[in-house]
């Protein structure tokens, strides 16, 4: 008795059934769980192991929509009809992984000022993926969530690949997308000829709209330059390198509860003591370019920030916590500045914002070594 209930509860049939009934509740669990583990177990976007996982979602969900769109026409079969069942919930899975990998990597390397668009777009397609999971059996939008799905890797794998970051390299990435995209169309429509012309113009139409999109958005830095990522950014009163390679910094108020919700640090100055910025920026092995530190003040009368100097460092890709570098300013004006951490070639790498303020006496400072 026990082993037929067993049985029966393990049933294709009712597995369905129960899934069914409480697909809401499971596919908001498996979005907060998912979200967390890639959070914890995914490492750098170099990784050889975290590039297969993505290689794998892409490839399995391209499987599983071909699969879907061969299958259609025979859905009057009962045992196809489950197989569009656990095919469309398979996808599913993979677009979600997909997406949740796409948020953490690109979360990691932005800077919510500037890359925010982008992140929601990110946000839109990873939790509109938990809760459209019907309309992956339409030919037209799970094509639309694919075509997505393969820019946003590419423009993240190409540059990891090629160890090179440049308008050319992202240019080539959205080129790869297109002609892998255009080849996975081509292989539905030997199966689907007369399904893949309907609402092609609309399609075409939404194909062109988002790889437009996503070129403003690198144009216009809002894209964030992976696989670069700051791993780390302040301001502080000195800085000592050691012999060992690291270093001592004077800082106010390091590791204070309320610095998380404050993004403007506030830099006590007395004398003519100068401003020192740290940072620490990742870059995969071989990876290696110049950095800058770009200092600018920001002009109440016109509302605008002005660059006062630009500071360039080499760094060298491979280190776990990033290339650690420095510049600093020695005579610098009260008021509201930020130093843009930058490629070569203007991209945002991120940022640090801080606030200078003439003091009589220094500040207390607390020492700490990175």
């Amino acid at each position: 008795m026990f082993l037929d209930r067993i049985k029966n509860l393990l049933h294709p049939k009712s597995i369905e059934t129960w899934y069914e009934k409480y697909e809401g509740r499971i596919s908001a669990l498996a979005l907060v769980l998912g979200f967390i583990f890639d959070n914890i177990f995914l490492g750098r976007v170099d990784s050889l192991n975290d590039m297969l996982v993505l290689t794998t979602y892409i490839a399995i969900s391209g499987l599983c929509i071909v699969l879907i769109h061969m299958n259609e026409a025979k859905r009057h079969n009962l045992d196809n009809t489950r197989m569009h069942f656990w095919l469309a919930f398979c996808l599913q899975f993979c677009l979600g992984g997909i997406f949740s990998a796409y948020v953490v990597f690109y979360v990691r390397s932005a800077t919510l000022e500037s890359s925010w668009p982008f992140l929601v777009l990110l946000g839109m397609y990873f939790l509109g993926n938990e809760y459209f999971k019907k309309y992956y059996l339409s030919l037209s939008f799970s094509l639309g969530v694919y075509f997505f799905a393969l820019l946003s890797y590419f423009i993240l794998v190409v540059p990891t690949v090629l160890k090179s970051i440049s308008s050319w390299i992202f240019v080539l990435s959205t080129v790869i997308a297109v002609f892998v995209f255009g080849l996975f169309v081509w292989i539905i429509s030997l199966y689907k000829k007369e399904h893949i012309k309907i609402n092609r113009n609309r399609r075409i139409a939404y194909y062109m709209t988002m790889l437009a999109l996503i070129n403003i958005f690198y144009f216009f830095n809002v894209i964030p330059p992976l696989p670069l990522i700051l791993k780390d950014a302040g301001v502080y009163h000195n800085l000592v390198r050691l012999t060992d390679g690291s270093y001592t910094l004077q800082a106010e108020n390091e590791g204070s509860w309320y610095n998380f919700f404050d993004s403007k640090q506030v830099f006590h100055r007395a004398g003519n003591e100068p401003v020192f910025v740290f940072s620490s920026v990742y870059s995969p092995v071989d990876l290696n370019l110049n950095v800058i530190h770009n200092w600018q003040k920001y002009d109440s009368k016109t509302g605008k920030w002005v660059t006062e100097s630009n500071v360039t460092v080499a760094i060298k890709g491979g280190r776990q916590g990033g290339y650690r570098l420095y510049s600093f300013k020695q005579y610098i004006d009260d008021g509201i500045w930020r130093v843009n951490i930058l490629t070569e070639s203007k991209r945002l790498i991120g940022r640090t914002n801080f606030e200078v303020v003439t003091v009589s006496d220094s500040a207390t400072t607390t020492e700490v070594k990175k």
